[in-house]
């Protein structure tokens, strides 16, 4: 076995639990750590919520070593203010722990570690300015902090925008900084490689890896073709963008689906909703969740699945587990960026309300489109987007890359 030929030994660091599966970065850190731990020995070092402490006992079956680092994070408003006067970008002010960096220092003092593998560039603030030579150090972004950035300098109100340069600033020290010490970054998408090799130094590989789909856990109900009008939004409605994308079908999108079908339905599924996204429920046709234990069964109702997304970068998880359940999906070009998805073949992509409405008003009416962009979806899924097959290629190339360090000393 390669555990036993090669010993490799490998440190992860997370921003939270990767459980429960309620939001796009938990869901690809589950992953990571599942399969990078069938060939390494793996330490799993998380910060993590009060409220999560229990939850994190999923990961404990694959790794040697689990340690729990307890965060209490402010609001935003606060964290804003804090990092404002600060030198560094707003979530590495967020996000930093003492107790982590000390936790960090004692354990990579060992020098017993093949790879650090890291989740988000604030994270490695938490890292001691000195490594070991022959650590392999990986940096899997989730999302180009920057780019993620980039639409707010020219939304909202004049504070907004002026601290979004701001930040946007930092996070470009900051960045180079990281990168300088950085032997892999982890990119979701081909353009946010490109992106992120424009501002990497030679020494630094950057590869894509996208998100992916547990394709056994998310799979087509029997109903060969779903009836009725039910159309579903999926994501954690704490986060800025998905409230966002809700807001805009329910107000400017969804009234134009009823007009052409009077009995179609709203459904926005997703945790945390804010005061905004919980008033939608009060409409006749929408219906607010909440937080879901499972997502699959709303899945299973939907006739489509929209993603009227105007900014934001990564990939959208919840796009793929539609598609890996059957169900056709309505998206923006920002929606479905980094997913290798062509208009009329896998799915429909509209940018505009009347033109979004449209092609969700043709997936109720039509069962032959229906039913095509329902089995071209999950095929896709099924040949690029598999977790096993995603990460397990991104973990061969760091043993790859360990074992030629190792043959050099």
């Amino acid at each position: 076995m390669l555990r036993e030929a090669i010993e490799i030994k490998a440190l992860m660091v997370s921003p939270t639990s990767p459980w429960p599966a309620n939001m796009g970065s938990r869901i690809r850190i589950y992953h990571a750590l599942k399969v990078l731990s069938s060939s390494c020995d793996v330490t799993f070092v998380a910060l993590v919520e009060e409220a999560d402490r229990s939850e994190i006992e999923v990961a404990r079956p694959f790794c040697s070593e689990l340690h729990i680092v307890e965060k209490r994070l402010a609001s935003r408003p606060f964290v804003a203010i804090r990092s404002l006067f600060s030198r560094y970008p707003y979530r590495v002010v967020k996000f930093h722990n003492k107790n982590l960096r000390n936790l960090l220092g004692q354990l990579l003092a060992s020098d017993s570690y093949d790879i650090v593998w890291v989740h988000f560039l604030n994270m490695f603030s938490h890292l001691p300015s000195a490594l070991p030579q022959r650590l392999l150090t990986v940096l899997d972004q989730h999302n180009a902090d920057e780019l993620m950035w980039v639409p707010y300098r020219r939304r909202g109100s004049l504070w907004n925008r002026t601290f979004a340069r701001q930040n946007i600033w930092k996070l470009r020290g900051f960045q180079r900084k990281v990168l300088k010490r950085v032997d892999v970054v982890l990119s979701v998408s081909g353009a946010e490689a490109e992106f992120m090799r424009e501002r990497s130094p030679v020494s630094c590989d950057v590869w894509t890896v996208p998100n992916g789909v547990d394709v056994e856990f998310f799979q087509p109900g029997h109903e060969a073709k779903r009836p009725g009008h039910r159309i579903v939004f999926c994501g954690s409605m704490d986060v800025t963008m998905n409230a966002d994308a809700a807001l805009r079908f329910a107000n400017g999108i969804f009234p134009l689906v009823r007009r052409r079908c009077p009995s179609a339905e709203f459904w926005v599924v997703g945790r945390r909703p804010g005061g905004a996204v919980k008033q939608l429920a009060e409409r006749d046709g929408i219906v607010v969740t909440g937080t879901v234990e499972d997502v699959r069964p709303y899945y299973e109702q939907a006739r489509v699945l929209v993603a009227p997304f105007r900014y934001g970068a990564g990939t959208k998880l919840k796009i793929m587990e539609a598609m890996a359940m059957g169900v056709p999906v309505v998206s923006t070009d920002v929606g479905c960026h980094g997913i290798d998805v062509a208009h009329g073949r896998h799915l429909l992509i509209e940018n505009e309300d009347e033109g979004f409405a449209r092609a969700v008003g043709e997936l109720i009416e039509d069962d032959d489109l229906w039913q095509r962009l329902s089995l071209a979806g999950r095929e896709l899924v099924l040949r690029d987007y598999s977790w096993e097959n995603i990460m397990g290629s991104a973990v061969k190339g760091m043993e790859k890359l360990v074992q030629e360090r190792r043959g050099k000393e």
